[in-house]
């Protein structure tokens, strides 16, 4: 996944999970969530490993694999440094819940006992990093700002929400990866994760404008060059260039027009980058940058005010 596009794909991964998860009974939505959290987390153990034809039998399929199991995969993801002692203690928590619920007998119920409603409210999100459901589903003016997620008494409710929490973290983690290789996992506050994402957004300008003058120093030779060959063409004459033969005056000038094209090009990306001011109707990669900046500049600020 690109960084750019990881708003989009985040939003779509929101509203799909929350759509999985209505007009279920407790007992489903705790199977549901437990088996979302823990595809997840097999895909974060994955980004580390050798990838070969057999890693899927050899590791994660099959009752004697060593990480068949959710517990054997949040402990080694834990100590892999991918996910924070909290995070490690809250998904061990709800493949306990997981546990107990699929065990009851009186399966055909779509009511859990009282022990588990329990284990529910003893779940906790740390100040700071609850992220509410409706940044990605329905009208955000409809979230309560004033809303501790500690302090829910449903317990239906308070298992979702630290559902949200996690499947929200292990997305981020995944796409964080990409970037950032820890040692010790101390999870930030979640717009702290997207402004790490903006910034690598913003610090790439300097690289690609650097690349890009160089290609533009390029191009010019290059006219330079096919200008003399032109001037100095003989008849019968064969030019070598960009892996292609220019045996003729029209060929080469046929190459100094898209030789000079491509400087034009050139130009007016730096033009664009080095400038403030980008043009609404521009469709230049850097003004695409641009939007998916001005994106998580907007989603950092509606995080913000949740914290």
């Amino acid at each position: 996944m690109k960084v750019e596009n990881f708003v989009d794909e985040f939003n779509m991964w929101m509203r799909a999970v929350q759509c999985e998860l209505q007009e279920k009974s407790m007992r489903s939505i705790i199977v549901v969530c437990a088996a979302t959290l823990d595809t997840q987390l097999e895909k974060l153990i994955k980004n580390i490993l050798l990838q070969e034809k057999s890693t899927d039998d050899d590791i994660f399929e099959g009752g004697n694999a060593a990480l068949s199991t959710f517990s054997s995969k949040i402990t080694l993801a834990y100590y892999l440094g991918l996910i924070s002692e909290h995070e490690r203690k809250t998904l061990d928590c709800i493949r306990k819940i997981r546990n107990k619920a699929a065990h009851e007998i009186d399966i055909l119920s779509a009511r859990v006992s009282d022990s588990i409603n329990n284990m529910c409210l003893n779940l906790e999100i740390p100040r700071g990093m609850y992220i509410p459901i409706e940044l990605f589903c329905g009208n955000l003016s409809e979230g309560d700002k004033t809303y501790n997620p500690n302090n829910e008494k449903n317990p239906q409710k308070r298992f979702v929400n630290a559902f949200y929490y996690m499947t929200q973290y292990l997305f981020l983690h995944n796409l964080e990866y990409i970037e950032f290789k820890v040692e010790k996992y101390q999870a930030p506050k979640p717009f702290e994760f997207i402004e790490r994402f903006k910034n690598i957004l913003v610090n790439d300008n300097e690289r690609i404008l650097l690349h890009l003058k160089k290609c533009k120093e390029k191009a010019q030779k290059d006219i330079c060059e096919l200008q003399t060959f032109v001037r100095d063409y003989v008849s019968g004459d064969v030019i070598a260039y960009r892996q292609e033969n220019l045996d003729s005056k029209e060929k080469i000038l046929e190459a100094i027009g898209i030789v000079a094209d491509e400087l034009k090009a050139f130009e007016l990306e730096i033009s664009l980058r080095e400038s403030e001011n980008v043009p609404n109707d521009s469709v230049s990669n850097y003004s695409q940058t641009c939007d998916a900046i001005q994106s998580l500049e907007r989603l950092i600020e509606a995080m913000k005010e949740y914290q």
